[in-house]
């Protein structure tokens, strides 16, 4: 439970110098104070008296002349001239030194008559080091009485004398003496009836009778509301004087006290809530809340805007309507000892700075803010009710035993921001939805049923390395998930996840359990930590460009792509898949650093159009006899290729197949052939050349490769210099496949024929030039029959790829040369040509890679975020700023380009956007030699 202090009606007077510091006689004194004004200062300079003989007094140090006042109430020293003196404490900051033993003599109080009451002197030794030593509390007056015309009066003070109890000589020393006064302010009792801002009401005597108060305005002054159930502002009341206030009962639970603030008046004052007592504020002015007893209720029920007072509350209910705004004070956490609650209508806003409540929450409105309803409670079981909405939430359930306790949800609860689960559980967690876009941070709690919500966010981050099994948040379909239990800590499933976004294993293990649970991902796979797949299988369904990244390499037990809009999955990693790749939907990107392989025993199922590796496929081989096939393809062209292979050997070897789009390496002949296809090729190696005995080929064609006669068609497979015969024979024209006889050793493959019939049209160049805001296309063709026309495709990374310009063909059997210019140039750029054929078929050229300018920091684009579709720019560059014109660009994630613009540099530029889709974007804005290139977000 959260503590509370009480308001007490003693206060203090503190003066931190003697006024007046001189010595008297104490007869039988052996030594004499010396520099004794040197304790009006704390300064380590000391007054000292030097003490001979063993058990010998020094004379008396009198400090006077305090200053305590009556008249400056903003003073640090006022003491109303009414006021109950309580107790007196002095301090003393002394050391002693030399060999002997200091002790008190004498600690008495002085008034302008001398000494009264009894001596405070204390038989503990004075130390070698300084330090202060207190004498008196709050409710001690030393056996005398004091008024404050006593103390006001300029012979107060104090007394000291010290005393040797060594048998050699001893040197008392002080640095600093300072006097404290405790005191209480006037009190005053409010009558049974009575309007509370009419001074007649209230009186010196607890039934409200004795002396009336003068006025509200004056110092010193305590106004208790008791001797009545309730009460009701019915005038402005306003207390002002220093060190007054108003007390709203009287602490009983037989009679507690209510008072209501009306919405037509104020009151003005430090109020202090006995426990029992309740307040209501109408108003939308609050008082100031000095302090809440327990068993206390504050309502805040303006019909308007209303700010909640900085405080410690018990109950705390906002009603009426409009926003309740808390503390702005980000030092200050609200906090509720028991029961926070909110009605329908409310909105709570934290603005910020988080709120503690220790007993339950009703919440049927809306908590707000970007801090965080903290819901904390220890050793004990709570409730959270009401069909309320939170900003953010956190649940501290926690627990000194080890425990687990848990929270109900009574009924519906939303959050829309982020739910914070620090320890213990949400039961009934069926009853939670969490808004898409929301985010669930799981420390040391958890959700003990499932939850159905679509789209949030799932953090694991717990405050110690452990082993935990998720709960319910995993349930609904989350969007990014990321796990960062740490080094050593495992983070084990209890269900299949789906992720319309992100995996991330940023620290510590995954593990799918021995349920062998499995997951789909629809953005990017990142694992930095350890994935222990175990016998699952993880799904790439994404509707755009997936990564699969991390630290280290990546094993996959089964790896299913699907891609729903036929996007690409780009290994960042290498990739290996133990029992089955299923490609249904969405194309794999390699590379020769980021390979893709299969193990010896693993399947490869599906293949099309739509899904196919797009670079090397490595499969693993350990038998004397196999045949694999490889769904290889390159540029939307899907060309399986089978590899029947005997090894001499069951010595594991790793084959390795790759489609390449264009003209292979020229080579001559062998007899037969008589020209190879310009259109793709195909390479194949193995990790150990040895092993191969001998192995064929089947090569798959469509419409493209112009197989017009399968009957001359043959194999060709590189030997050196030449390109060898292979044989074979196409099974039908257009679209078929066609097997090689057998070979002994791996190559280059690729379609050829045995008669004079060109296959496509000769390629002689293809190039690319960056001009002034443009890039320049250049190539050069021969052998045009039946040709179209050319298309020019862009692409941002050479996968997704979107038409800019077509150019009709010269179509003349010679040299021909053709030129395109690109107007707006990405930062990076892809292009291919495609020669369309006058019947419909078409081939595509090689593709060709230019970074068009360097990155620069002074120019940026902002927001990120877009949503009425106007984006600005900054630009610093002086160079950008000098040159005559500039483009801005801005391309969809597919490459294709949606807004175009030439400007003349400025530096803010501000253009719009309109009619863009959601999604992410890239802007680039720049010239030939700097540019900044920048990702948004359009919502």
């Amino acid at each position: 439970m959260l503590g509370f202090n009480s308001l007490q009606a003693q206060t203090s007077a503190a003066s931190t110098t003697a006024g007046t510091v001189g010595t008297a006689n104490n007869p039988g004194s052996s030594g004499s104070w010396a520099s004794v004004t040197n304790v009006q200062t704390e300064n380590n300079v000391y007054a000292t008296a030097l003490i001979t003989g063993s058990n010998k007094s020094s004379n008396y140090l009198d400090a006077t002349n305090w200053g305590f006042q009556s008249t400056n109430a903003a003073a640090a020293n006022y003491i109303p001239s009414n006021a109950t003196i309580n107790g007196i404490q002095v301090s003393i900051k002394r050391r002693k030194t030399l060999t002997g033993n200091v002790r008190d003599s004498k600690v008495i109080l002085l008034k302008s008559s001398g000494e009264v009451g009894v001596s405070r002197a204390s038989t503990v030794s004075w130390p070698t080091t300084s330090a202060f030593a207190a004498y008196g509390n709050e409710i001690d007056l030393w056996g005398a009485s004091f008024t404050a015309a006593d103390l006001t009066n300029s012979g107060f003070g104090v007394r000291i004398a010290a005393r040797n109890k060594g048998k050699k000589d001893a040197q008392a020393e002080i640095d600093y003496i300072k006097i404290t006064v405790f005191f209480n302010q006037t009190i005053y009792y409010s009558k049974n009836t009575g309007n509370l801002e009419t001074l007649a009401t209230w009186g010196t005597v607890s039934d409200g009778t004795g002396t009336a108060p003068l006025n509200f305005t004056r110092d010193g002054q305590l106004f208790i509301l008791t001797n009545r159930a309730t009460a009701t502002l019915t005038g402005n009341l306003t207390i002002s004087g220093l060190n007054s206030g108003f007390v709203i009962g009287n602490g009983a639970v037989a009679t507690p006290t209510t008072l209501t603030i009306p919405s037509n008046y104020v009151l003005t004052a430090s109020v202090n809530l006995k426990d029992n007592s309740s307040l209501t504020i109408t108003n939308t002015t609050a008082p100031v809340l000095t302090s809440i007893g327990a068993n206390t209720t504050v309502t805040y029920n303006a019909s308007a805007d209303q700010t909640i007072a900085d405080a410690a509350y018990y109950n705390l209910s906002l009603s009426g309507s409009g926003k309740k705004l808390f503390t702005t004070n980000s030092a200050v956490a609200t906090t509720i000892d028991n029961i926070l609650s909110i009605t329908g209508g409310v909105t709570a806003d934290n603005r910020g700075n988080n709120v503690i409540v220790g007993g339950s929450i009703a919440n049927s409105g809306y908590a707000s803010g970007t801090g965080s309803y903290t819901y904390s409670i220890t050793d004990a079981n709570g409730t959270l009710s009401g069909n309320g909405i939170y900003d953010n939430l956190e649940v501290d359930a926690s627990s000194s035993s080890n425990s687990t306790y848990s929270v109900t949800l009574s009924n519906s609860t939303t959050v829309k921001s982020t739910l914070y689960l620090n320890s213990g559980s949400i039961s009934n967690s069926t009853n939670l939805t969490m808004n898409a876009g929301s985010f669930i941070k799981v420390e040391d709690g958890t959700l003990a049923n499932a939850l159905s919500s679509t789209g949030y966010d799932v953090t694991y981050l717990p405050s110690s390395n452990t082993t935990i099994t998720a709960g319910g948040e995993l349930a609904g379909t989350v969007k990014n998930l990321d796990v960062q239990v740490g080094s050593g800590a495992t983070l084990t499933l209890n269900r299949n996840v789906s992720m319309t976004g992100n995996l991330a294993i940023s620290s510590g293990t995954l593990d799918v359990s021995n349920s062998n649970y499995n997951l789909t991902v629809g953005g990017n796979l990142t694992n930095n930590g350890t994935l222990n797949l175990r016998s699952n299988t993880v799904t790439l369904n994404g509707n755009g460009v997936q990564t699969i990244d991390g630290s280290s390499a990546q094993t996959f037990n089964s790896l299913t792509v699907n891609n729903a809009t036929g996007g690409s999955v780009q290994l960042n990693k290498p990739v290996t898949v133990n029992n089955t790749l299923t490609l249904t939907n969405g194309i794999v990107t390699t590379s020769s650093t980021n390979t893709l392989t299969t193990a010896a025993n693993a399947t490869i199922s599906g293949g099309n159009s739509a899904s196919y590796i797009n670079g090397p496929l490595k499969m693993t081989v350990n038998s004397i006899n196999s045949t694999k096939t490889f769904p290889v393809g390159k540029n939307g062209a899907y060309r399986p290729l089978s590899l029947s292979i005997e090894q001499n050997a069951t010595t594991s070897t790793v084959y390795t197949a790759e489609a390449i789009a264009g003209a292979p390496t020229t080579r001559t002949y062998t007899t037969g052939i008589q020209n190879v296809s310009s259109v793709r090729y195909y390479t194949i190696g193995s990790s150990n050349a040895a092993t191969l005995s001998s192995a064929t080929i089947n090569l798959s064609y469509n419409t493209d490769d112009q197989v017009l006669n399968p009957s001359v068609l043959r194999v060709a497979k590189s030997n050196g210099t030449q390109w060898a015969n292979l044989g074979g024979s196409g099974s039908a024209a257009n679209n078929g496949t066609i097997s090689s006889t057998s070979f002994t050793s791996l190559g280059d493959f690729v379609l050829a024929n045995i008669n004079s019939i060109v296959l496509p049209l000769t390629w002689l160049g293809f190039d690319a030039t960056k001009k002034v805001n443009a890039i320049e296309l250049n190539w050069q063709t021969a052998q045009e029959v039946n040709t179209a026309a050319f298309v020019i495709e862009k692409s941002a990374d050479g996968v997704s790829w979107s038409r800019i310009g077509t150019l009709a063909s010269k179509n003349i059997a010679g040299t021909n040369t053709y030129t395109f210019t690109d107007a707006f140039p990405a930062a990076v750029n892809y292009y291919r040509i495609k020669q369309v054929d006058i019947d419909g078929q078409f081939a595509y050229s090689k593709t060709i890679r230019i970074v068009y300018s360097t990155t620069s920091t002074d120019i940026v684009v902002y927001p990120t975020i877009i949503r009425n579709g106007t984006i600005n720019c900054v630009i610093k560059d002086q160079e950008v700023l000098k040159s005559g014109q500039i483009s801005v660009a801005v391309y969809d994630l597919s490459g294709k380009l949606v807004y175009a613009n030439k400007m003349k540099p400025l530096p803010l530029i501000t253009f719009t956007c309109s009619n863009l889709a959601a999604g992410q974007y890239t802007v680039l804005i720049g010239n030939e030699n700097n540019y900044q290139q920048a990702k948004v977000l359009v919502q």
